[in-house]
């Protein structure tokens, strides 16, 4: 891929991921808290509000990792099935550094 083509995809992956992040939350953030369902999943698991979330990036990624492997075997999944893999785990990423930069900044107080 040149450098061109590779430019403009990374622009509409940037764009799609952060509708995406925009679209979905008024599903996710509750009483203004983007990170709120996080936070609930930590307290429920017994675990911090990072380690939830770095549980539900791993079906992400072990999913990503099956089509991967399906590729290796001649089946080709649609390029949407793989869209929504890698933006949801590049909004996790940045939903993660969400919550280790407010943890940061609360510790820091």
């Amino acid at each position: 891929m040149n450098t061109e083509k590779f430019n403009e995809l990374a622009q509409s992956i940037t764009k799609s991921c952060l509708a995406l992040m925009i679209g979905k939350s008024d599903e996710y953030a509750r009483d203004g808290d983007k990170l709120a369902n996080f936070k609930k999943a930590g307290d429920m698991k017994g675990e911090t509000p990072e380690k939830a979330l770095w549980g539900m990036v791993a079906k992400h990624i072990i999913a990503t990792q099956d089509f991967i492997n399906d590729l290796d075997d001649g089946v080709v999944r649609p390029l949407t099935f793989w869209q929504e893999k890698t933006r949801d785990t590049i909004n996790y990423h940045i939903l993660l550094e969400a919550l280790i930069t407010e943890r940061i900044n609360n510790e820091s107080l």
